[in-house]
């Protein structure tokens, strides 16, 4: 294993089928520390399924996985997401009842450095652990550009600030790689720039994004590699640039070429 493949986030010949359906066949893709890489492709395709198998929420049939060089192919989502590996999800699933901050903090503490003796007994370690949690997570939000609804409670946000504040869960904690399923959807066109400015922050931080978005202006201006899914496998992956004109791409998603 090379000192690259320590560090990054390393997906090779994964498979996974739904009663004989083949959704998934032998996808890999790699994604390095401070890298933004985009995954497009039609309705279908198994994009979603994707990150579910990465993030250990379905055991895919075949492959493997490595996460800074421990392999992860069936290790629970707690254990990746201690490990390092954050995602999001298409829906934004707040806890209405908490405040803004509240629900970013959930994420924060799942990859949270105390152990559960510490925490029992109430040690220094733990108030320690609580406050530079808390900055995680007000840095996330501010991130975001929600630092001013903090205190607000979740159920009076519109769709967008949802999904603003979802994005800034996934991020809080310090994750080495955090997966986004659809992080645009719901996004006028400022929260959208808003979003934008957030990542390519994250990512000069040093944490590498892999991106699942039909918003494909987002993705050709963000991502440094583009993968495009269609019938389970990959049909294409380079540049944006290359990618977006690629006669498997314009066949299977676009369309026309852009």
């Amino acid at each position: 294993m090379s000192g690259d493949e320590r560090h990054g986030l390393t997906v090779a010949r994964l498979c996974r089928s739904f009663g004989g359906l083949q959704v998934l066949r032998d996808v890999g893709f790699r994604l390095d520390p401070g890298r933004v890489v985009g995954l497009i492709g039609p309705n279908g395709a198994g994009k979603s399924t994707l990150i579910n198998c990465v993030t250990g929420v379905l055991a895919p049939d075949g492959g493997d996985i490595w996460l800074s060089g421990s392999r992860a192919t069936g290790r629970s989502p707690d254990d990746l997401c201690r490990g390092g590996l954050s995602r999001t999800f298409q829906h934004a699933r707040l806890l209405e009842h908490l405040t803004v901050l509240d629900n970013v903090l959930v994420g924060a503490h799942v990859r949270g450095r105390v152990g559960i003796v510490a925490a029992a007994l109430r040690l220094p370690s733990v108030r320690h652990e609580e406050i530079r949690l808390r900055e995680c997570a007000v840095r996330a939000l501010d991130l975001v550009g929600c630092g001013h609804l903090a205190d607000t409670p979740a159920h009076a946000l519109t769709t967008g600030q949802q999904r603003l504040v979802s994005v800034a869960r996934g991020l809080a904690g310090d994750p080495r790689f955090v997966l986004l399923d659809e992080p645009a959807a719901g996004l006028d066109d400022t929260e959208t720039g808003a979003l934008a400015d957030a990542l390519r922050q994250v990512a000069a931080g040093d944490v590498g994004l892999l991106i699942v978005e039909h918003h494909l202006e987002l993705i050709m201006e963000l991502c440094d590699e583009v993968l495009v899914l269609a019938g389970g496998g990959v049909v294409a992956s380079g540049p944006p640039a290359m990618v977006r004109d690629h006669p498997a791409v314009v066949d299977a998603y676009l369309g026309t070429p852009l």
